[in-house]
């Protein structure tokens, strides 16, 4: 054999040897990366969000309102809602359907709310609709009261008569001084035409009353502070008990109108002075009452 094949065989040799350590060195790096390396094999869970159609407003009242909404998957109902556009209230249906329906109750009469709905399905998935807005029905608006009038029909009473835009209670604050201090008997009634008569009181004193009311859905007014002169004991020959024509008193000093008669209110209303009654005027014009009175000839 000759040098030169003896080198060639070398050659050959150290070749072999150095392919099959790089590829053990190779198989022994994959296995520790399989060893160290986590691959998650599972198929990762899918949510699909419902999809919401349908709102509807319903059943709105004074204080409630129901809500309905429809999605294509079994998901669960809420409704945010609020005076403003960040709600701040939620309504909720925990039940998983596809046909929604959430009543919200406790609002306020003749308000603006806000609203959105949201359903979430088992998996997760959420869907919030855009915002909505209802306005609650009701009657938010004050009664007006004209024509206020007073008199003192004795040294000791007086008679306090008014008109209002509807149907209200009646109630005169009165007192030495313009801060008052004492109340009339609370009248319930709902009318439009009012007569509160005040007894006890002293002769020949300035008295500072106001009147006011309430309707049927709790909107109230006052009216603003007016006078009253009661007689000079020296005009009538009543005690200070007198003149209560047919009425009794309540514990504060006052009693309700069924004494006062049809004349007399009539007068009143009409503007006439009545027994040194003095009419109090009032803002705007005075409705006439009476076609023959003086004042509409």
């Amino acid at each position: 054999m000759t040098t030169a094949h003896v080198l060639m065989l070398v050659l050959v040799v150290v070749t072999s040897a150095g392919s099959a350590e790089a590829g053990a060195a190779s198989s022994s790096a994959w296995h520790d990366y399989a060893q160290n390396t986590s691959l998650d094999l599972e198929p990762a869970a899918i949510s699909d969000a419902p999809v919401i159609v349908a709102i509807t407003i319903t059943n709105l009242t004074e204080r409630s309102v129901v809500i309905t909404w429809s999605t294509d998957l079994a998901s669960d109902s809420q409704v945010q809602f609020g005076l403003t556009s960040d709600y701040g209230n939620v309504a909720s249906d925990a039940p998983l359907v596809i046909s929604h329906r959430v009543v919200i109750e406790g609002l306020n009469p003749g308000s603006t709310y806000f609203f959105c709905v949201l359903s979430q399905e088992a998996g997760g998935g959420l869907t919030s609709s855009t915002g909505y807005q209802f306005t609650t029905s009701g009657d938010i608006r004050a009664p007006v009261i004209t024509e206020v009038s007073a008199t003192s029909d004795t040294p000791y009473s007086a008679w306090i008569l008014w008109r209002t835009s509807e149907g209200c209670s009646s109630q005169v604050a009165y007192g030495l001084t313009p801060a008052m201090g004492k109340t009339s008997h609370l009248d319930n009634r709902l009318v439009v035409m009012h007569t509160v008569r005040l007894i006890g009181l002293a002769p020949a004193t300035t008295y500072h009353f106001r009147v006011f009311g309430e309707d049927a859905t709790g909107n109230s007014a006052t009216s603003p502070t007016a006078v009253i002169t009661t007689r000079s004991a020296s005009d009538s020959d009543d005690g200070p008990g007198g003149g209560n024509a047919g009425g009794g008193a309540d514990s504060n000093g006052s009693c309700n109108s069924g004494a006062l008669s049809l004349l007399m209110v009539m007068a009143l209303f009409c503007g006439f002075n009545l027994r040194r009654g003095t009419p109090v005027p009032t803002a705007g014009a005075a409705r006439p009452c009476c076609a023959g009175s003086p004042a509409n000839r």
